[in-house]
């Protein structure tokens, strides 16, 4: 029969779900919300405390996170993103199931290695600006790279906060999770191309306009700091070679994260208050309070 510390325990959990479903409130609040009463009730009742709280925490997850949001955001600041979607956008000459296609594997690798929601407000504010300088429907672009990124962002450790999880939890190694879920991957990935040219079939028939405005563009003009992307390059390809050798290295794959965010702030003279503005610190405290709740259930 189940006791009154786990009546509690059940309630609290299931009432901080319903209030994030619900979105009532702003899902890290209702996270960092269910997170104290947990340990308020915990407190009361003698079976969980504000240490044990705080032990809960997967700081390999947060420490993870908040490397590559560093990392991300300065290579975002050197208009990296816009520079590659242009180029893109000229190889495909303006056919429009070629740039679909090209937009959708460039969304797809990036979320491999960046958080999705970040890859996806990336690519679309270069994908609308191509779109409307062609004259053409966004909706099958947009759609195609929000699919995409979800796809890739399950293909690594570092896609996906889930995945971060789990790899953490597991101790599963950086090359061993792509090799076994990899293949699943490019299956996924293979038959959502061909559903999307079959779902947007007739958009996809549509003659772009302006080609020659859209050939016209520089994309190498969108670049506005070309010291601080080679040198953020240079580190974020060390940071994935470490996350390849880091269960041989014993190095936390957090540490590898964090380690790469300091050397670009150092080496590229970025202030910290401009890196610091690209985390995502409601995300980072959502999963803070999701541990400290899962922690005392």
């Amino acid at each position: 029969m189940a006791t009154d510390a786990q009546i509690i325990t059940a309630v609290i959990f299931v009432f901080t779900f319903v209030l994030i479903a619900s979105e009532k409130l702003h899902r890290t609040t209702s996270a960092l919300f269910g997170a104290m009463l947990m340990i308020i009730a915990g407190t009361v009742m003698s079976f969980y405390d504000t240490s044990k709280g705080f032990g809960a925490i997967d700081f390999n997850t947060i420490g993870l996170l908040l490397g590559m949001m560093i990392i991300v955001g300065v290579i975002m600041e050197t208009g990296f993103f816009d520079c590659i979607a242009i180029k893109m956008a000229k190889i495909a000459k303006g056919d429009v199931w070629k740039i679909m296609l090209m937009f959708m594997v460039a969304t797809a690798v990036a979320s491999a290695f960046l958080d999705n929601v970040t890859t996806v407000l990336l690519m679309i504010p270069i994908t609308v600006t191509i779109a409307n300088t062609l004259e053409i429907k966004a909706t099958p672009l947009i759609m195609a790279e929000i699919l995409a990124s979800n796809i890739g962002g399950a293909s690594t450790v570092i896609g996906d906060p889930p995945n971060i999880m789990i790899a953490s939890y597991a101790e599963i190694p950086f090359l061993t999770f792509i090799l076994n879920i990899g293949p699943i991957i490019i299956v996924t990935m293979l038959i959502s191309i061909f559903l999307l040219k079959w779902m947007y079939k007739e958009d996809l028939k549509q003659e772009p306009k302006h080609v020659e405005i859209l050939m016209e563009k520089d994309e190498w003009k969108e670049i506005k700091n070309m010291p601080v992307l080679k040198k953020s390059m240079v580190v974020f390809g060390a940071v994935i070679v470490l996350f390849l050798v880091h269960h041989t290295l014993h190095i936390p794959i957090a540490v590898v994260a964090l380690m790469g965010a300091i050397t670009i702030l150092v080496w590229a003279g970025i202030h910290p208050g401009d890196a610091l503005q690209h985390v995502h610190w409601s995300t980072l405290f959502f999963f803070v309070g999701l541990f400290i709740l899962v922690g005392g259930v």
